[in-house]
C-alpha cells in the first residue's frame, strides 16, 4: 500500500446554478380551467411538486435554480392570485403559486 498524507485542504463547495430563461418560461390559464406552468431552465436540475390547501398553493422546488430570469408578466393565469419565490430548504428553490381555489397536478415532467 502506498499512502501520501498531506495538510488538509478546504473542501470547495462546488454548485451549478441553474437559470431562468425568459423564452419559453410562462404561467398561463391551461385547458378546464387549469394553470400551465413551463419553466425553462439551463440545465436539469432535481424537482419536487405538491399542493396545499388552507390556502389553495401550488409549491414547487429546485436543486439550486436563480429566479432573476423570470420574464416581465410571466403570471398571466387568471386562477393564480400571487407567485412568490426564494430559497427553501438547503440547497433548494422554491417557487410557490397562491391560487384563487383547490387544483391538483395533473402532469409534471423535466424536458
Amino acid at each position: 500500500m502506498f499512502l501520501v498524507v498531506s495538510p488538509p485542504v478546504a473542501a470547495q463547495d462546488l454548485r451549478a446554478l441553474a437559470r431562468v430563461m425568459g423564452e419559453g418560461s410562462f404561467l398561463r390559464d391551461g385547458p378546464g380551467g387549469g394553470v400551465e406552468l413551463s419553466l425553462a431552465l439551463s440545465q436539469a436540475v432535481p424537482y419536487r411538486a405538491f399542493v396545499l390547501d388552507a390556502p389553495a398553493r401550488l409549491v414547487v422546488d429546485f436543486r439550486e435554480v436563480t429566479w432573476t430570469g423570470l420574464p416581465d408578466g410571466f403570471d398571466e393565469a387568471s386562477s393564480v392570485t400571487d407567485v412568490a419565490t426564494g430559497r427553501g430548504d438547503a440547497g433548494w428553490s422554491r417557487m410557490v403559486l397562491s391560487l384563487s381555489g383547490p387544483l391538483g397536478i395533473a402532469r409534471a415532467e423535466m424536458r
